[in-house]
């Protein structure tokens, strides 16, 4: 019922929705980088991202959205990170989260929502929260996923002088017309937070809504590894294409590509 609805509101509304579709694929294909050298770091399917084999290990990590899948910092910590999660809307300390990895019962929130909620805090008060401040560090690592609420927050990201190296995260909405993220600015706010950025893997998250005509496809949430661009001659590369790379966060559902089919 949910794939007949979305294409009926394609077909009444083909312009408007392919235009928006096409600038949120224009800026990820802009952006895309087809050869780094990838480990997967934590599950193989929801929750495991894929990570530049330079930042694997050795680094500092801030990982914002923790819920109950905690194998990405679980494999972090077990690999002689320094890893910082944040979280406030679990219960308390999962139990079997690596010993290696810090607990914050906080979130990540504009900074109206920072006024607003006591849990919600902008990405400088997490930092102060955990004692540990990027902007002394040469490099440090981001990954989050707050469930569509990363739109109220990017300019944070935007506007650091010392910005994340490695950035993995799940962003939400990219379909147009989306009811539970539509937001008229997306892709305006996706190319500012991508400026300084190319994409290592883009991945299809296949639990999510998913568009395909002629000309394109897309999926309404999609996984994204960053990496800053003046680090990238540091990378190692391999033959395969990341962007071929399998990743099913729904074993039981097709995995489609993102993009345009023609070109």
């Amino acid at each position: 019922m949910e794939e007949r609805n979305i294409y009926l509101l394609y077909a009444m509304n083909a312009k408007t929705a392919n235009r928006w579709n096409l600038k949120i694929i224009d800026v990820l294909e802009r952006k895309l980088l087809s050869n780094i050298k990838l480990i997967r770091i934590g599950s193989l399917n929801d929750g495991g991202y894929l990570v530049p084999e330079l930042f694997t290990k050795d680094q500092t990590w801030f990982c914002i959205g923790l819920g109950y899948n905690i194998e990405f910092e679980n494999d972090l910590g077990s690999r002689k990170n320094l890893v910082l999660s944040f979280d406030h809307t679990i219960d308390s300390r999962p139990k079997k989260l690596n010993e290696n990895v810090k607990y914050f019962a906080a979130g990540w929130g504009s900074t109206k929502e920072s006024r607003d909620k006591n849990e919600l805090h902008t990405l400088n008060s997490l930092f102060e929260i955990s004692g540990q401040h990027p902007e002394k560090n040469a490099l440090w690592c981001l990954k989050f996923d707050i469930e569509g609420n990363e739109w109220k927050c990017l300019e944070q990201i935007n506007m650091m002088k010392n910005k994340p190296a490695v950035i993995v995260c799940e962003l939400h909405g990219a379909l147009w017309g989306s009811s539970q993220y539509y937001k008229e600015n997306i892709p305006v706010d996706l190319a500012k937070f991508l400026k300084d950025y190319l994409i290592c893997s883009l991945n299809g998250n296949n639990f999510s809504p998913f568009f395909k005509n002629n000309n394109y496809s897309l999926y309404d949430v999609f996984e994204l590894t960053l990496i800053r661009k003046d680090l990238v001659k540091r990378l190692s590369y391999t033959k395969n294409r990341t962007r071929a790379l399998p990743s099913k966060n729904n074993k039981l559902i097709e995995q489609m590509p993102i993009g345009r089919l023609n070109g």
